[in-house]
């Protein structure tokens, strides 16, 4: 995780993305060990979890609902150490597990390159709402929601190794590219160098063509 968005709140975890425990213990952000609310990664923030050995956003474990926007996930889960133990699971959002029935919301929020999924409820049965992200380049699929209720609306999905969107009949979705009738918009740029330039001089994630669509109904803006 980039040290410049570093929250500075007792309720996260932040890793560095190391292949200790095997990588399977070090996420970008983790609320796995905590008790009560956590604050919400507000927009002004930009948060951006990457190159972490295990998940970028990890909320295995986690009680209280909690509103995540304008974040950043790529490169997470990949062995870089060639550990043969090596066991990071690399989605790039995980927002349960451990039994835990949550509410979570993500909005306008992309993950791309992670070796896992995208985005997934790992499990977390509440009525979890994604809108406006887009995932792309996964190695698994783009959107896993298979068990819980959630509700997926005007998200993007290409080039998801899995597929685009794995969803249980409990899922509410509409506005996807996979719904029928939703066309899949052209990126502008498919060259993610931008996105490590240096931070704007307000703290904003680094201005990218990467991923945007000019698109004002479907998909992540990318700032």
């Amino acid at each position: 995780m980039d040290a410049r968005e570093a929250l500075g709140r007792r309720t996260f975890v932040l890793g560095a993305g190391t292949a200790l425990l095997g990588g399977g213990a070090v996420s970008g952000a983790e609320a796995a060990v905590v008790d009560g609310p956590l604050p919400d990664f507000h927009p002004a923030l930009k948060n951006a979890l990457y190159n972490n050995s295990d998940d970028g956003l990890d909320f295995w474990s986690f009680s209280s609902p909690v509103t995540v926007e304008h974040t950043w996930a790529f490169g997470n889960g990949k062995n870089r150490w060639s550990d043969s133990a090596f066991t990071g699971d690399g989605n790039g959002y995980k927002l349960g597990g451990d039994g835990e029935v949550v509410a979570h919301v993500l909005n306008n929020s992309a993950a791309w390159d992670n070796a896992g999924n995208g985005f997934t409820e790992n499990s977390n049965k509440g009525a979890i709402v994604v809108n406006r992200t887009t995932a792309y380049a996964n190695a698994k699929w783009g959107y896993y929601f298979a068990t819980g209720s959630a509700r997926l609306g005007k998200n993007l999905a290409v080039s998801n190794g899995g597929g685009t969107v794995g969803k249980g009949s409990s899922v509410v979705s509409a506005g996807n590219n996979w719904d029928s009738g939703i066309a899949t918009p052209a990126f502008r740029s498919t060259n993610a160098s931008t996105t490590y330039n240096a931070r704007q001089s307000s703290g904003a994630l680094p201005v990218t063509t990467f991923l945007t669509t000019g698109s004002t109904t479907i998909g992540a803006t990318m700032d």
